[in-house]
């Protein structure tokens, strides 16, 4: 389950569009945020505001930090003066879309990793494999395209690590690869 007040913060862009034409889209964003309702810039086409009854709804889409959100709302409410807003229904049946190649599943599995090369495209920035201390950490997610591993150190991005990843089917896989990002963990995102 998403919850609405988790995800949607003032300053946001979202794109909307109505169920009877998807592929007309209006871009807004969020003005304010209260416990019943999100106040938004009132979206516009061609210059003019879009206009759709009260109590219509309409679908929308948001980006944060590469995650996508779809999600419905209804609008309750319109004003032009003294700004153009609408006053909207908190979002419901929020779903995270998958924008990838590869599926990504949530998987906690036991892996080994160890830093090779501080730059996974620099020979000169080459590290001794043997001084390198191997980390036994777990993964958050695994894809065809690669695995999202939980440390609690600093992982540099772009830096070529090996790793031996432990599967339930009781076999190992061992693989090169480099890290692509390094972040911070966000308990407020699901």
């Amino acid at each position: 389950l998403i919850v609405a007040d988790s995800i949607f913060k003032v300053n946001q862009r979202l794109e909307i569009w109505f169920m009877d034409k998807p592929d007309e889209r209006y871009g807004t964003r969020i003005e304010e945020v209260h416990s019943d309702s999100l106040v938004i810039a009132m979206p516009m086409s061609k210059g003019y505001p879009v206009m759709i009854p009260r109590d219509s709804n309409f679908s929308g889409k948001l980006i944060i930090e590469g995650l996508v959100y779809q999600f419905t709302c209804t609008l309750l409410s319109k004003r032009i003066h003294p700004l153009p807003i609408w006053v909207i229904s908190l979002p419901f049946d929020i779903q995270k879309i998958q924008l990838r190649s590869f599926v990504r599943v949530a998987a906690s599995l036991a892996i080994q990793l160890k830093v090779i090369s501080s730059e996974a495209n620099n020979p000169a920035s080459a590290i001794v494999v043997s001084e390198q201390p191997v980390y036994s950490l777990f993964t958050r997610d695994i894809s065809g395209g690669g695995v999202q591993v939980v440390s609690k150190q600093l992982l540099k991005a772009n830096a070529k690590v090996e790793i031996v990843l432990d599967i339930p089917a009781g076999e190992t896989i061992m693989a090169i690869g480099e890290t692509v990002r390094s972040q911070q963990p966000q308990p407020d995102i699901p």
